[in-house]
């Protein structure tokens, strides 16, 4: 993308966690609403990305009650209801963003979107004891939250698999230049045989588990498997 080409004509380092944070949450974001999330001049993605950035915080903190269940309903460090006011925050965006397109689906030009909202208003439409208004808030909630940390440290593993800060075995180096699909390796890049490594993202391996295992596994795979390439 242009960001890359830009940082690396000026010299400018990056930082793997944030941009694949931002594009995840692009790509599931035009998944579901059509809307670039990421765009930095929206001052809705902008509250978006934040309220998300301190939610995946607070899950992310060690929490007394888990520890002690019988101090749960104290809720000593607050996480409870920090949590709480930045759920209702998120939930008020969707219902922004549900409103919105139930206004455009009123009208008599409108043409059906080919993404999940509209798929799920649809539904509702039909039959809303199946699927109502709270229900699908609580869906994209949950996509956002656990979608966007789940796939952001699956490439991070990768990335750090590609380009070890210090290299644990003796390099390897290509003796010519090399096309792998569309990508060409120029001769005399260093690489790690990571293509024949056993590890996974299913579950299988606990060397990389962001997406749980078992039964409790993350029903979002199959949509991380897809993105995942994109990136």
């Amino acid at each position: 993308s242009s960001f890359f080409v830009n940082s690396s004509r000026i010299g400018e380092s990056i930082e793997i966690s944030t941009v694949a944070f931002k594009t995840t949450l692009n790509l599931i974001s035009n998944t579901i609403f059509s809307v670039d999330y990421a765009d930095p001049s929206s001052n809705t993605a902008l509250e978006f990305r934040e309220i998300l950035q301190v939610i995946k915080e607070e899950l992310g903190k060690a929490n007394f009650g888990d520890l002690f269940p019988t101090l749960a309903k104290l809720d000593l460090q607050g996480i409870r209801r920090r949590m709480a006011i930045h759920s209702k925050k998120m939930m008020n965006i969707f219902d922004k963003e549900i409103d919105n397109r139930s206004e455009l689906r009123k009208m008599n030009d409108y043409i059906l979107a080919q993404e999940f909202l509209d798929t799920l208003l649809q539904i509702s439409e039909d039959d809303n004891e199946e699927l109502d208004r709270n229900l699908i808030k609580h869906l994209f909630f949950d996509l956002f939250t656990a979608g966007t940390d789940t796939t952001t440290s699956t490439l991070e593993w990768a990335m750090a698999e590609l380009h070890p800060p210090v290299p644990f075995l003796l390099p390897r180096k290509a003796e010519v230049d090399i096309k792998i699909h569309n990508f060409v390796i120029p001769k005399g890049a260093q690489f790690r045989e990571v293509l024949e490594s056993k590890i996974d993202v299913k579950g299988t391996n606990f060397g990389l588990v962001p997406f749980g295992g078992g039964r409790r596994i993350c029903p979002g795979l199959p949509l991380a498997i897809r993105m995942l390439p994109l990136m």
